[in-house]
């Protein structure tokens, strides 16, 4: 898997990379002798990506070669901005494709789906055919009740993820964004 690999170094990857913070791309730099075989070698890579957005879409993510490996950009552009990288990442937005530092995070843990699953975060069924809402906060579940259908469930979850981690929520029904008329 491109995420488990070691990252290479940050002095290597501002050498590679010119980061956007507006955007959340990486901007291919002209990369010193040191990172090829040969002058020639330079020169064509030069030539033909630097300025250019670094990375091929793939699987949803941006990913970038560099010497020979496959890296995710979110690892990349994380580990440039901090000096290290988790062994996961997510997006806040739910977007894989919006890489901007803002919108990067270490997944949080306490969030956990228990008993069978449902289509829904934090919703499984109950006995009787009902459904249960439960959200995990600081490794504690709390069982936020009993509802007669999984929807009902899902927005109480939405509720309780809201008031417990506000702007980060991650809700099964998000907002709709505003649009201008």
């Amino acid at each position: 898997m491109a995420d488990r690999k070691p990252l290479p170094s940050v002095n290597y990857l501002l050498e590679c990379f010119r980061y956007n913070p507006a955007t959340g791309d990486l901007i291919w730099r002209k990369r010193p002798l040191s990172h090829f075989k040969n002058e020639a070698s330079r020169k064509k890579v030069n030539a033909w990506r630097a300025g250019e957005r670094a990375g091929t879409l793939r699987d949803g993510c941006l990913e970038i070669t560099l010497a020979g490996k496959m890296f995710r950009a979110h690892r990349l552009i994380f580990k440039m901005h901090y000096g290290w990288c988790p062994t996961s990442l997510t997006h806040i937005d739910g977007n894989p494709t919006n890489n901007r530092i803002e919108n990067l995070r270490k997944p949080w843990t306490g969030i956990k789906i228990r008993g069978k699953p449902s289509r829904y975060r934090g919703v499984s069924a109950a006995v009787g055919e009902k459904w249960q809402a439960t959200i995990r906060v600081s490794f504690r579940a709390r069982h936020l009740g009993n509802f007669p259908d999984e929807i009902s469930a899902a927005l109480a979850y939405d509720d309780a993820a809201k008031f417990y981690f506000g702007k980060h929520a991650v809700l099964n029904f998000p907002p709709a964004p505003a649009t201008v008329t």
